[in-house]
């Protein structure tokens, strides 16, 4: 089952309704990645102030403050789950941020939420003025900083600005394998080489995998709630659209990680080939993690790299570097397969019956639990099928 297949099937996850919009647009592939998790189980300076108003000219939604109650809009969420529709997101004005900044203040995670729900450079600007050492306002600049195209004549290579604000990114998180995932996709723009190589084994040493995702939601919620939604519907399209995992840079390093495996193999060098493999395998599994595979974006861009390394390796082949052999673990793969087609699927009756308590139940769990356990509780309960 190829990756668009499988999201048709998760189509009614919020999140699983995006993942394959952001995956094709930045890896233009339909690798087989059904959703794992822990081994081997279905788991789970800013803008100028305006005068404030009394609806958001974007949300359509009356505004906090106004004195009147939210409500759920029902329509604008069935829409965005119906094929993942980005432009259903209410997009807040420089007002809506105004007001959202004046009453929770220019914190690291606001000015980057604000920033990253209308992709106004100076709310970045001043994140990066007030918290320069900012783990999570370095992610954001790097992912805010545009990729510059080659020069004619020129050989195309890392971005000085880039690679500077991924060192800070290091240093300000040691832990996390994230910043030298960045640096390899950095260096492998030149083609694969061995520094390239370097910076992946080096993330793989690394176990605190973070995207700040908590933060950003609570940070996306109080933006929405400040625009006038309701709390479950803000709770809801503060995941959507959030960028839980790295899936273009990720992506990127994996396949420049099997083409430097080819190169290897074709100079003979068996050793740096199969390590290649090894390399690519553990980027996989960094996405077992529990706080990687905590929505099924991530758990789809472990099981895509797996897939690929798996399917270069004899059925029977027992390298170190695999707890079982390549067809035991496709089998389970498979396995994994039954389990997200059995669990999605279980939110369309609470959309269709508009069971709100039920929904905000739902959203609770996603956050807390992580999606899988979230569909599973869908699942188990036969919740949202009757009111």
């Amino acid at each position: 089952m190829n990756l668009r297949a499988l999201l048709a099937l998760a189509g009614l996850s919020l999140i699983a309704a995006s993942a394959w919009f952001f995956i094709e647009s930045v890896t233009g592939t339909g690798d087989p990645v059904p959703a794992a998790v822990e081994p081997r189980t279905l788991q789970s300076g800013p803008p100028s102030p305006q005068a404030p108003s009394t609806r958001s000219s974007d949300s359509g939604t009356v505004a906090e403050g106004a004195g009147k109650k939210p409500s759920m809009n029902w329509q604008r969420l069935g829409a965005l789950m119906n094929g993942g529709d980005a432009s259903a997101l209410p997009a807040p004005s420089s007002g809506d941020v105004a007001r959202f900044l004046a009453k929770h203040g220019e914190t690291a995670e606001n000015l980057v939420v604000a920033f990253q729900r209308t992709r106004d450079r100076r709310l970045l600007d001043r994140a990066l003025a007030l918290f320069p050492n900012s783990p999570l306002v370095l992610m954001a600049a790097i992912d805010g900083t545009p990729q510059k195209p080659a020069q004619v004549g020129q050989q195309y290579g890392a971005d000085a600005e880039r690679v500077d604000l991924i060192e800070r990114w290091k240093a300000a998180d040691p832990n996390n394998p994230l910043p030298w995932i960045y640096s390899a996709q950095e260096r492998f723009k030149a083609g694969p080489s061995a520094d390239a190589v370097a910076e992946v084994r080096e993330a793989l040493e690394h176990s605190g995998f973070y995207t700040y995702s908590t933060e950003r939601m609570d940070a996306a919620q109080q933006l929405y709630e400040t625009m006038g939604l309701h709390p479950t519907e803000a709770s809801l399209f503060a995941m959507t659209g959030l960028t839980f995992v790295p899936a273009g840079e990720v992506n990127q390093t994996a396949r420049m990680l099997m083409e430097w495996r080819k190169k290897a193999a074709d100079s003979g060098d068996a050793a740096a080939a199969d390590e290649a493999l090894r390399l690519t395998y553990g980027l996989g599994r960094i996405f077992a993690t529990p706080e990687a595979s905590r929505y099924l974006i991530g758990q789809l861009v472990g099981i895509s790299m797996e897939a690929r390394v798996l399917a270069e390796l004899p059925a029977d082949a027992r390298p170190e570097w695999l707890s079982s052999s390549p067809a035991q673990l496709r089998a389970e793969i498979d396995a994994i397969k039954q389990d997200v087609r059995e669990a999605v699927g279980g939110l369309e009756p609470v959309i269709q019956s508009r069971n709100e308590e039920v929904l905000s139940e739902y959203s609770r769990r996603m956050r807390n639990e992580g999606e899988a356990a979230a569909l599973a509780w869908l699942k188990r309960t036969g919740a949202g099928k009757g009111r």
